[in-house]
């Protein structure tokens, strides 16, 4: 191997479930893989599409810190949910405002978001 590496971790979120019901388990993957992987960890990058930018979002929520910058693609911005939160619930939290500002937590990090006018579900 070169001088540089690459790290890619692209955890699955189990069928039935939603991403931000699993905020904690992801956090603690990435730590496992931080401590034992030689991460440079001012270079960490988030990235999710659909439900996985939800899922993104929540991460960033949880630790503000972690990531160098997010890229959410199609996925609304949701804080961490119960576990056994189910879709409807995740739904709703992109058709509504909201209830934290997330630009005060969240000020500091690079956002890159896309999303398509046509999604009707997001």
């Amino acid at each position: 191997l070169g001088s540089e590496m690459c790290f890619i971790l692209a955890p699955q979120c189990p069928s039935s479930q939603v991403w931000p019901s699993f905020t904690k388990q992801v956090l603690d993957v990435i730590s496992y893989v931080c401590s034992v992987c030689p991460i440079d960890k001012t270079r960490i990058y988030g990235t999710g599409l659909s439900l996985g930018g939800f899922g993104v979002w929540s991460v960033a929520w949880e630790s503000p810190r972690l990531f160098a910058a997010v890229v959410p693609i199609c996925g609304g911005f949701s804080r961490p949910l119960p576990i056994d939160s189910p879709m409807a619930t995740l739904l709703g939290t992109a058709k509504n405002p909201p209830t934290t500002d997330p630009r005060g937590k969240l000020r500091h990090l690079p956002v890159w978001m896309f999303h398509g006018s046509k999604d009707k579900t997001v």
